[in-house]
């Protein structure tokens, strides 16, 4: 089955990294697929495969690859900045709400409040 698993990584290396996938994550895949294989399914297998190959940093560049087997330098902390800060929030929510749910109007938008006040 190791051969098994092996054709399935190479394939989904070529498919989904262009074959830039190091040998390093091929075998970790490769023993993934064959642990999921043995315990659950070929299906399963299959899925956790790619899972794991899709946050692979392969998955995630166009170049290959360099381990330098050096740790990062740690960022510094962003300056703190003096500027005023505004934000627009958007929040999705699926069905049910209309737009007197979600904003309410204030006293001050007049008949508008009035409005709100009347049906609500």
């Amino acid at each position: 089955n190791n051969s098994k698993a092996d054709d399935v990584v190479a394939e989904l290396a070529t498919l989904l990294t262009s074959g830039r996938l190091s040998q390093e994550n091929r075998q970790y895949i490769a023993d993934q697929y064959n642990s999921t294989y043995h315990a659950i399914d070929q299906a399963t297998a299959l899925h956790v495969a790619q899972q794991i190959l899709i946050t692979s940093p392969e998955f995630a560049s166009t170049n290959p690859i360099i381990k330098s087997g050096q740790p990062r330098e740690p960022s510094s902390r962003p300056t703190p900045s003096d500027m005023p800060y505004k934000a627009i929030v958007y929040v999705y929510l699926f069905g049910g709400m209309d737009s007197f749910y979600m904003l309410s109007p204030h006293s001050s938008c007049g008949r508008l409040y009035d409005e709100y006040r009347d049906k609500r």
